[in-house]
Parts: structure tokens; sequence; C-alpha cells
């Protein structure tokens, strides 16, 4: 694993931490250092770094469990009545996303998990 240390848009600085894990996946994570310099965000990118590895280096029946990631198809229904009718977009809106999900997107991608989906 390698950590970087480069100045944060906002003031401060972020650590970026990359690496390769035991089972061969690649792992990167990207966060703004909770101290002000540089060398002390090096510092805690290194230990948050060694926690890491630590942590993802387990066996997966040692690790904690995941949440399970539901299909498209499952998701559709949750997606419209939390977000859409929720943030009470107008009746069409949600008619017009209805019909997309039903005749485009489910047929084409209703089996696959929620994060498996790309561009």
């Amino acid at each position: 694993m390698s950590v970087k240390v480069r100045k944060y848009k906002r003031g401060g600085w972020e650590v970026d931490i990359r690496g390769g894990l035991p089972d061969g996946q690649t792992y990167r994570e990207r966060r703004k250092s909770p101290v002000k310099s540089k060398s002390g965000s090096q510092r805690w990118g290194e230990d948050r770094e060694r926690e890491l590895f630590a942590e993802l280096s387990k066996p997966p029946e040692q690790r904690p469990d995941r949440k399970e990631v539901p299909t498209l198809e499952e998701f559709a229904p949750r997606f419209l009545e939390n977000y859409a009718k929720a943030n009470r977009q107008k009746p069409s809106t949600v008619s017009a996303k209805e019909s997309i999900i039903r005749f485009h997107l489910v047929p084409l991608v209703g089996e696959k998990k929620v994060d498996d989906i790309t561009n």
C-alpha cells in the first residue's frame, strides 16, 4: 500500500491510500486529514493504512458482515416511494420515472445488484 498527501481544495490535507489486498483486489481510500500539518497528515495516513491492512487482510468469514445489496428490480419501488414521491415531485415526473424503470431498466439490468451497475 502507499500513502500520498496533497493539499485539499478547501484547506488542509488530503490523504490518498492505495494498495493491493492479499486476495488480489485493489483498494483505495481518500480522506481529508484531521491533522493540520503535512507531516502529521502523513503519519495519520500511515497509521490508517496499517489499520486498513490489518482489517482487510483477515479472511472473509472474520470480517464484519456487509449489508445485503438489493437488485435493481427490488430497489426500484423503494426509490420511487422514498425519493420521487417523498420529495413531492410532479405526478408526471413520477409517472415518467416509473415507466422508464419498468420498460427500459428492469428488462435490461433488473437482475444485477445495484452496486454492480456502472455507466
